[in-house]
């Protein structure tokens, strides 16, 4: 090892700082670092290539200012990212710092291009009460799923259906949005509730899964023979994202990797660019859970306490194996879990006839995937976690089929990015 290999700077931890919060910040700059570096897809924008990230852009006109990814879709057109930083929200009346978020998502909405671009807000913390951010996050993935104001709050109105955490996190953002000078009608509410993301990114637990993907996206960011300097670029990127955010700084690529270079004598590899593959797993899946009925007579089921008790099991385990008699909605609650998950990693789904046989090899071809499945699930785990849902495993009898189901199931257990729910 060279003596004159230039270090990186050390990091105070968050306990040495005072004020944890621009720490936590930075960190979640540096990811966002990470995949411009990687040419990858950034967390909260899937199917989207980062082209700039900038940091604390309030005088510029972005009211969620901490770190604001600007990104191109598969088509060509733009996509914006805004991402307010916060260590804890509690999503409640008393919380003033939600409060101020959604203020600040009501004078973001009144831009032209929100209407008309891909333009999504979204809060990243650092933790949360469990139960609150359930509650939280399936009230914005039935904002998705729905197509209008008036039935999203037909849904949270009727007691049974929803849960009183989704109903109570409704009223505070509607009471909110009222304190901001914004309208409170229905649709109003869903139209900002469809743009708006929870973002947990937990770099501050002891053996923080998060700190782990960070460190293995700088690895294979890195070239083969500077792979073993992983640990050492991940402080380096969050150094760099607190000054540009001192700053009010903005990144393309080159302005990121320069410096890297130059200075602390990193080496990046040309990425194979994955782009094609994900839009292939992305098209694959949609086709999947449309296969899966989640209405009876035209009434959209809804199973809020099979929901919180799949999202508790996750909390604890990263596989979950969803039982019952047939006709009970197995797979429906897959699909709901799917949909929910889409918006921050990618999934992957299998079900009977849309499995392509005979292992990893074939599969890869048929997505045309050049690199290897270690490569291909550490790059989509290391994005903000990625799923592989299997529907009806018990029905799957062909050979090829379970060639193909087992490669994939020993994907998931060799990397912690990932997780499986069959």
């Amino acid at each position: 090892m060279s003596k004159n290999r230039p270090k990186p700077p050390q990091v105070a931890p968050p306990a040495a700082t005072g004020n944890a919060g621009p720490q936590f910040e930075a960190k979640v700059g540096a990811f966002y670092l990470l995949s411009l570096i990687s040419s990858g897809e950034p967390r909260g924008l899937p199917g989207a290539t980062i082209r700039t990230v900038e940091f604390q852009q309030r005088g510029s006109g972005r009211p969620l200012d901490d770190v604001i990814v600007q990104a191109t879709n598969a088509d060509g057109s733009a996509a914006i990212l805004e991402i307010q930083a916060k260590r804890t929200l509690t999503f409640t009346a008393s919380d003033k710092e939600f409060r101020d978020v959604v203020a600040q998502m009501w004078e973001a909405a009144q831009k032209p291009e929100f209407g008309t671009t891909r333009y999504e807000l979204a809060v990243a913390i650092a933790r949360t009460t469990t139960r609150v951010e359930h509650a939280c996050q399936e009230v914005l993935h039935w904002a998705r799923q729905l197509q209008d104001g008036a039935t999203l709050a037909a849904h949270i109105n009727r007691v049974k259906f929803s849960s009183k955490g989704m109903r109570d996190f409704v009223e505070v953002f509607r009471a909110n949005l009222a304190k901001a000078g914004g309208p409170t009608d229905d649709e109003t509410v869903w139209r900002l509730l469809r743009r708006f993301q929870i973002l947990v990114s937990d770099f501050e637990s002891p053996g923080s899964d998060y700190e782990h993907r960070a460190r293995e996206r700088a690895r294979l960011a890195l070239a083969t023979d500077h792979a073993n300097r992983a640990a050492d670029l991940w402080p380096v990127l969050i150094d760099q994202a607190g000054a540009c955010a001192r700053a009010g700084g903005a990144r393309d690529r080159p302005a990121v990797v320069s410096p890297l270079e130059t200075q602390y004598g990193f080496h990046f590899d040309q990425r194979a660019d994955l782009r094609p593959v994900n839009a292939r797993l992305l098209e694959a899946a949609n086709h999947a859970l449309e296969e899966i009925k989640d209405q009876v007579g035209g009434i959209r089921l809804a199973r809020t306490e099979l929901i919180d008790q799949a999202y508790a099991a996750l909390e604890l385990h990263r596989t979950l194996h969803i039982v019952g008699a047939p006709g009970v909605g197995k797979s429906w609650v897959m699909k709901h879990l799917a949909q929910r998950l889409q918006p921050e990693g990618r999934v992957i789904v299998l079900r009977n006839g849309r499995i392509i046989p005979g292992g990893w090899l074939p599969m890869a071809h048929a997505i045309g995937c050049a690199v290897s499945q270690d490569e291909l699930f550490n790059e989509l785990g290391c994005g903000g976690g990625a799923t592989l849902f299997i529907d009806n495993i018990d029905q799957i009898d062909e050979a090829g089929d379970w060639a193909t189901v087992t490669d994939l199931l020993t994907g998931v257990a060799r990397n912690p990015g990932w997780r499986a729910i069959v």
